[in-house]
């Protein structure tokens, strides 16, 4: 009958404490990468720029314009309805300074949140970036930024990135000016095997390129390794382990 006693007693414990205690689960929504930031947010200088809410016609399949560019949601040739499997791409469109039609596309999206407007590589000319929801959780990537970026002759260049990015009413918190030189830089983290990799992309003359090894009086990629509470410090990953950030460039 003790015996009984105890199991019952012990088992009430169990679920005392099972229900009382705080699981912190592996999550990564928008903006908690800056946990696992291998350096001060200080250095992350805000670059400017001018929000514009999308348009409901962007998702109803009209085309909208902004600074010149058209943007309109198209379904592939030759699928007749929805029900087929249509696929639906993003088309930008517009004109160069010379009166040359371009044309470029993306893959479409369902959660359209935010257009950006700025000059990130400081030629002259204004920049897009299209901010998109992902629907992703747990360690899904939250966002998927869009960038449309032109060279002196308004030419355009597409650049895509999808990671845990923080939107903000003036810019976006991972797209920032590291080095101080007035130009916009992004900060790109992924999580692997055990560590958070931090790569750093940065646009010159509208073509993007990552950067590898001294930059901003850092060494790019840095390494953080994921803990249960925020941790800056930068390492080296240890022996066994080969945590891998794949390159956005195409």
């Amino acid at each position: 009958m003790q015996d009984a006693n105890r199991t019952v007693l012990f088992t009430a414990l169990v679920v005392v404490l099972l229900s009382t205690t705080r699981v912190t689960p592996i999550t990564a929504g928008q903006g908690e990468n800056m946990n696992y930031l291998p350096f001060s947010k200080s250095l992350l200088r805000p670059f400017k720029l001018k929000r514009i809410k999308v348009p409901e016609d962007l998702r109803s399949g009209r085309a909208i314009n902004v600074a010149g560019v058209q943007i309109q949601e198209e379904k592939a040739a030759g699928v007749e309805n929805e029900g087929e499997g249509s696929i639906h791409r993003l088309v930008f469109s517009g004109r160069n300074l010379s009166g040359k039609t371009w044309r470029v596309g993306a893959p479409a999206a369902s959660y359209y949140d935010a257009l950006y407007e700025g000059d990130l590589d400081r030629n002259g000319i204004r920049d897009l970036t299209l901010a998109i929801r992902t629907g992703g959780n747990g360690l899904a990537p939250s966002t998927r930024l869009i960038f449309l970026t032109f060279d002196r002759k308004g030419d355009p260049t597409l650049f895509e990135a999808t990671g845990y990015y923080q939107l903000e009413s003036h810019g976006i918190l991972d797209v920032a000016d590291l080095d101080g030189d007035r130009r916009a830089e992004l900060v790109h983290m992924v999580f692997d095997d055990g560590y958070w990799i931090t790569n750093v992309y940065r646009v010159r003359e509208s073509r993007w390129s990552r950067v590898m090894g001294r930059f901003a009086n850092l060494r790019f990629p840095l390494y953080t390794r994921f803990t249960n509470r925020p941790n800056h410090k930068p390492v080296k990953p240890a022996g066994g382990r080969n945590p891998v950030a794949p390159s956005l460039l195409k």
